[in-house]
């Protein structure tokens, strides 16, 4: 009950189309709008593209801070500099979109829109980092994959509600090469050590846990998150 209660009435941002190839991540706003009462907000990328523009020119101190983080926070190849700024401007032009919308979650078409839209800008890092803020965001208009990642956040909410905060798991979603994943972490009481767990994947293909730790182990400078 407390589940259903959580999933009516979400607001989902839906930014671009699903990705032709991409027929596992179909799926019908009829039929989620009539059970379950959910409002799909549709955002096409000319809305995107003067928004990336308006960010740019009216956020610049929020840019360099995000920047900073980037640079921080993540092992960067010679090829990635070019991008830092305009990886900052979309992870602050989503913040706002979130904001302005009153939106739950995004789904949002990646690959190829935003390459071609951005001069070869990826956004599976923007993601990941809007994740780590608590602005949900799914890759591939995976509606379903963003739809589990808000009933989660949701889930965690009415637990630390009717609980001790301290009791209760920490969660956390990163994106991977564009597999965006939620974590879950517990504290094992006799070993003191922390174990990892995967409670969804929203991925391109199928990846094991053993890949997707090598992965957080690699790709950040430290495997804590």
């Amino acid at each position: 009950t407390c589940m259903v209660k959580n999933f009516k009435g979400l607001r989902i941002g839906q930014i671009g189309a699903r990705p032709t190839p991409f027929f596992s991540v179909a799926w019908n706003e009829s039929e989620l709008m009539e059970k379950f009462d959910l409002r799909i907000i549709a955002l096409n990328f000319a809305i995107i593209e003067n928004r990336m523009q308006a960010t740019a020119e009216e956020c610049k101190a929020e840019i360099v801070k995000i920047s900073d983080y980037i640079c921080e926070q993540y092992s960067l190849d010679n090829l990635t500099p070019p991008y830092i700024e305009r990886m900052a401007t979309m992870v602050v032009m989503y913040k706002r979109l979130f904001e302005e919308y009153n939106l739950d979650v995004i789904s949002a078409e990646c690959w190829t829109a935003t390459p071609f839209m951005f001069d070869g800008l990826a956004p599976c890092t923007v993601y990941g980092i809007l994740n780590d803020m608590g602005y949900l965001v799914a890759c591939e208009s995976d509606m379903h994959g963003a739809l589990t990642m808000a009933l989660l956040k949701r889930a965690r909410a009415s637990l630390c509600s009717a609980n001790s905060p301290s009791a209760i798991p920490k969660t956390k979603t990163q994106n991977y090469y564009g597999i965006a994943v939620h974590f879950h972490f517990h504290k094992k009481q006799t070993a003191g050590l922390t174990a990892l767990h995967v409670w969804s994947i929203n991925a391109h293909g199928f990846a094991p846990k053993t890949e997707l730790i090598r992965l957080l182990v690699l790709n950040r400078k430290t495997a804590s998150i």
